[in-house]
């Protein structure tokens, strides 16, 4: 409603989830204003101009515009703040990583699972793609571009041999492992379940299934066992039952290599 000073907008993404309630609305102008409720709009684009947030980036630093107008989290919001922190000295970590030409004294990080022997050959792959305008847009919808699933569906066929064929219907791209764990845990455990995971694991998937559902990892030993062998299941069915005695709903398992 332009004329009472608010702009309708359909938020797509979980940007404001930790910051509003279940029931209560928070409107934008645009992806880098946001309107605060009471404030009408030209105040609230001057604020924005006066404490330096008025200028088009990719991540908006919400957390400085709530303290500049007395916002404070959510509950919900607040369970993710030690989360957060913790991500904080990682990011801190990233802008200090080594590199041979621009940063010879920076940190060598062993704590990060990246493939760096495929670089030179994905870059060069990458480097050769052809973009076309429709990959600029909505495409074939928001589950990602039928070829890419086509593709993924056979991979996952022919290489995984799994029991019911995998049909590219069937899948769902996002932008990497943390938003698929924490879309999936959020659709099918409630707060309190259990999700099984081999040792060693990442440490992310516990805040993957913890920030937004709830859940929490339950670790399963190999005790020597090849993690991906016939031979784990037994160790799975063990952390299942221990934990379902225990009163623990385990709504799945987490094959990480």
């Amino acid at each position: 409603d332009w004329e009472g000073g608010y702009a309708d907008f359909a938020l797509g993404s979980d940007l404001f989830y930790p910051f509003v309630e279940d029931g209560e609305v928070f409107l934008t102008e645009s992806v880098w204003f946001v309107v605060v409720p009471g404030v009408e709009l030209p105040s609230c684009v001057t604020l924005l101009r006066e404490i330096g947030l008025c200028i088009p980036a990719p991540i908006v630093p919400i957390r400085v515009l709530l303290q500049k107008i007395g916002i404070t989290l959510s509950k919900r919001g607040q369970k993710g703040v030690p989360a957060g922190e913790a991500f904080g000295k990682l990011v801190q970590m990233f802008g200090q990583i080594y590199d041979k030409e621009t940063r010879p004294d920076g940190i060598i990080s062993l704590g990060v699972a990246e493939n760096g022997l495929m670089h030179e050959e994905l870059v060069s792959y990458f480097n050769k793609i052809d973009i076309a305008p429709k990959e600029l847009t909505y495409g074939d919808g928001p589950f990602g571009s039928r070829a890419l699933r086509s593709a993924l569906a056979s991979f996952f066929n022919d290489y995984f041999h799994p029991v019911q064929k995998v049909l590219p219907d069937q899948l769902l791209v996002a932008n990497g492992c943390t938003s698929l764990l924490d879309l999936v845990t959020f659709g099918i455990a409630d707060e309190g379940d259990g999700i099984l995971v081999g040792r060693p694991l990442y440490t992310g998937f516990q805040s993957d299934v913890n920030t937004r559902a709830g859940a929490t990892i339950y670790p399963v030993s190999s005790e020597g066992k090849d993690p991906m062998s016939e031979e784990m299941v037994e160790q799975y069915e063990k952390e299942l039952l221990k934990q379902e005695k225990q009163g623990i709903k385990i709504r799945a398992i987490i094959l990480a290599r």
